[in-house]
């Protein structure tokens, strides 16, 4: 739902598809000719996430989702999509560094609490990370320019006074927003 808030207002995000069917996963890989990741519309700390190569993939991780998530129906983080749960979200991959940021927005004005490098664990499930490190500011991003775009995120989700945090990807320089919450960082939590 973000990233339909998002695009329109000029938030950079990798482009995305809500997928049903195989078919239209597979459709959405082959549209980009590139690789897109595929992850459920519930649950934490991208598991059962996946970057999937060509429309052949989607196909067969969107069957692996769809069996974790029927082993998982039980468990509340993976129950939270009433009639949707054959539902995907495929994303466009975004090559770069990752990076988690806590904010405070105020009615516009934003100020970056911290900003943190994530360090991927090699080996494991996709996305998962092992380390952070914290760097001073707005980190690779020119720090007007991020608060900007920033304010521009929240304001989108209608979000005028609370502390944030966003998944961030750095391509050349400009930060693609991934995902946001109204609350502190999971490293932090």
């Amino acid at each position: 739902a973000s990233k339909r808030l998002w695009q329109p207002a000029h938030v950079p995000c990798p482009r995305f598809q809500i997928a049903q069917t195989a078919d239209q996963a597979a459709a959405f890989a082959d549209q980009l000719a590139a690789p897109c990741v595929i992850k459920p519309l519930s649950g934490a700390g991208s598991e059962l996430t996946f970057r999937c190569d060509g429309a052949q993939q989607t196909r067969i991780r969107l069957a692996q989702v769809r069996l974790a998530l029927d082993e998982r129906r039980e468990l509340p983080m993976f129950n939270q999509i009433p009639d949707g749960a054959s539902a995907v979200l495929l994303e466009e991959w975004i090559d770069g560094t990752e990076y988690s940021c806590d904010f405070i927005v105020d009615h516009g004005r934003v100020t970056i609490v911290r900003m943190a490098r994530k360090y991927v664990r090699q080996g494991t499930t996709f996305g998962i990370t092992a380390a952070y490190e914290l760097l001073a500011g707005a980190g690779p991003f020119a720090g007007d320019q991020l608060r900007r775009y920033l304010a521009a995120a929240a304001g989108a989700l209608g979000i005028e006074r609370a502390f944030c945090m966003i998944d961030i990807i750095d391509r050349d320089g400009v930060p693609v927003f991934l995902e946001m919450a109204p609350r502190p960082g999971g490293d932090c939590l």
